[in-house]
């Protein structure tokens, strides 16, 4: 992981793998997780609120498998990789880079194989690297795009059509939207804009603010990963 991680910053990524992760929650998770733990561990992240810098997600699979034949044998070592989106959590992409072989001694045990497979690691690294380089770089450019769900609550009907107004025409980033969800008081809207969550509730807070609104006096933002609730506040419902 040290030689990915090494190859990643290179090309101007910060990486953070599962051990400084946990390190920063206070866990401590070993020197090898289970899909499941590693699954566990990235709720605690996501749900932690201290990793606002995070923006994907990268699986990695080392598969290694060696094949003795007669007196000799090789190690197979391939990688398997899938991206995911940090905030919602949507799949973005996956790759596998073909087996490496290397020639192994045909009683080759697990000590044999984890020499075999260091000594792999700056090539099965740079092949990777690049691969990720490619898959991450609209994440490093600011031009991914994400569908925010975006949830307006007790605003009367031209108040919820001048907010998505202004955020269709004059909130950077956006591509386009539709109303999916109404209701007395409540509208839901499906939103697709390369903006970060931070910039959406910056340029929420400025637009209700021309529209007369207080935020945290008379209207509440709330933001979770891709979920976005606008709602007034009690006092401002009476």
């Amino acid at each position: 992981m040290s030689e990915l991680n090494g190859q990643l910053k290179r090309s101007w990524f910060r990486p953070i793998d599962e051990v400084e992760a946990a390190a920063r929650l206070g866990l401590d998770v070993g020197d090898r997780l289970t899909r499941n733990q590693l699954l566990q561990l990235l709720r605690n992240i996501r749900e932690s609120g201290r990793f606002s810098e995070v923006r994907a997600v990268v699986l990695l699979r080392l598969r290694v498998a060696v094949r003795r034949i007669g007196t000799s044998a090789n190690l197979a070592v391939a990688i398997e990789g899938e991206v995911r989106d940090f905030l919602s959590y949507e799949f973005v992409n996956d790759f596998a880079i073909p087996p490496r072989r290397y020639a192994a001694p045909p009683d080759c045990g697990a000590p044999c194989i984890s020499q075999l497979v260091s000594g792999a690691a700056p090539v099965l690294a740079a092949f990777t690297a690049r691969i990720l380089a490619r898959q991450l770089a609209p994440y490093r450019d600011g031009s991914v795009t994400r569908a925010y769900t975006v949830t307006l609550r007790d605003f009367v009907r031209a108040e919820m059509d001048a907010i998505v107004g202004v955020m269709a025409a004059e909130f950077p980033g956006y591509k386009n939207h539709r109303r999916f969800g109404t209701g007395p008081g409540i509208g839901r809207y499906s939103y697709v804009s390369s903006a970060g969550p931070g910039k959406l509730e910056e340029w929420l807070t400025i637009l209700l603010g021309d529209m007369g609104f207080a935020v945290d006096r008379d209207v509440q933002i709330l933001i979770d990963g891709v979920e976005v609730t606008v709602e007034k506040t009690a006092a401002t419902r009476r």
